[in-house]
């Protein structure tokens, strides 16, 4: 997903209410510091459109206090034997940081999920 196509994204989605603010400028700065973690030329990261459609909407469906249901749990224990599940875990505390409050497991268990799907198609290995 490049830049531009997840700022237009977000600008329709935020238009029609879907997702709030906060979430927008949120997903935003974690785009930015992913192109800058996996040191990429181009502001464009492949394999990145579940992670950026799935975190605007999971911060804003947090702000409405919707129920929330964790991934099956046979993919969450494959996502923690990656070796890049630090990694992921460490985006997701990222964003709960810019977002200023905890985030519940379950969304962390799904965000981490998409970001170890990144880190392992750029820094190889298995998921």
């Amino acid at each position: 997903m490049k830049k531009e196509e997840l700022t237009t994204r977000l600008k329709l989605l935020e238009e029609s209410g879907t997702v709030n603010t906060e979430a927008v400028r949120v997903t935003v700065k974690a785009f930015d510091r992913l192109v800058q973690t996996l040191d990429l030329s181009a502001d464009e990261i492949e394999q990145s459109q579940m992670l950026f459609t799935h975190l605007p909407m999971a911060l804003t469906r947090v702000d409405k206090k919707e129920k929330l249901e964790a991934p099956p749990q046979e993919s969450f224990e494959e996502v923690q034997t990656s070796p890049f599940f630090s990694e992921a875990a460490a985006a997701v505390s990222e964003v709960e940081k810019d977002w200023g409050r905890p985030l519940p497991q379950e969304e962390k268990e799904y965000l981490q999920l998409h970001y170890t799907t990144i880190f392992t198609h750029y820094l190889g290995g298995d998921n």
